[in-house]
């Protein structure tokens, strides 16, 4: 009898397979708030983003703690997403920054400049005075990592097993604008974003679509003068392509290396409140 129970069941598992593949989600969610405030008269953003020659360095991202590591994250996508939204885009990028003033023999200044910040929020006029003037801009951009926060919880299981999991990753992030010579904080912005997705693995969604999702929203809101945003939409599951390096990055009688990258994905014009 407890042969022909068993025998029973085992046809159930491939159907619960396909069903739990029709359940989890296609794509994934994202949601996003900002909120910003400019504190004293400049140029037009596209003005202080384009400017020839570049007249804003965006410094690197500042984290503390536990987040330390993941301001590589952040610095990568700011630039990526500068690039995409800016037309015209024309700002030294956090590897210009640091490049420069290394050339320069000046990095101990960014030093300088960063450790003033924690455990407060704010530049010293000094420093700003002398990285403004080693960088050659009048405006300097410091993006500000306050926290990240990953969870996965269950959404379906059977027999003891789980075969469903929502994951979603939560990133805080905060951005002000400088003015070098003054040392005058001229605007500031902070913002919030999750994403969220179904999956049979229990992954959460990766960090760096968040950031890009989040500095996205942030970024376009400086450009049109917004307040305040909200932005809550799907994003499809990003499909990985094949891509060939540059020929002459192959060696002489070597094979081709292989590399993935995910198609671009223009966010949509968030809905927000004029100042």
């Amino acid at each position: 009898m407890m042969h022909n129970r068993m025998t029973f069941r085992w046809p159930i598992l491939p159907a619960l397979f396909l069903m739990l593949a029709g359940c989890a989600a296609s794509g994934i969610q994202v949601g996003v708030q900002n909120r910003s405030e400019q504190y004293l008269p400049m140029p037009a953003p596209k003005t202080i983003l384009s400017s020839t020659p570049p007249n804003c360095a965006v410094l690197p991202t500042f984290a503390s703690g536990s987040n330390a590591g993941v301001a590589s994250f952040a610095n990568l996508s700011f630039a990526y997403v500068a690039r995409r939204e800016i037309k015209d885009a024309n700002i030294l990028s956090h590897a210009d920054v640091v490049n420069r003033l290394n050339t320069t023999g000046d990095a101990a200044l960014l030093n300088e400049l960063l450790a003033s910040i924690d455990p407060g929020d704010f530049l010293g006029r000094a420093e700003l005075q002398k990285v403004g003037k080693s960088l050659g801009v009048e405006y300097l951009m410091l993006p500000r990592l306050a926290d990240i926060i990953t969870d996965n919880t269950t959404r379906f299981s059977f027999a003891g097993f789980t075969f469903i999991m929502t994951g979603w990753t939560t990133v805080e992030i905060g951005l002000q604008i400088w003015h070098a010579p003054t040392g005058q904080l001229v605007w500031q912005a902070t913002g919030s974003g999750t994403l969220a997705g179904e999956n049979l693995v229990g992954s959460s969604p990766a960090i760096q679509t968040t950031l890009d999702a989040l500095l996205t929203a942030m970024l376009i809101d400086f450009i049109d003068g917004r307040s305040e945003s909200v932005l809550s939409m799907d994003l499809p599951q990003p499909k990985a392509k094949k891509m060939s390096p540059p020929s002459d990055s192959a060696a002489p009688g070597g094979s081709t290396l292989e590399t993935t990258t995910a198609p671009n994905t223009v966010l949509p014009t968030p809905t927000a409140d004029q100042p």
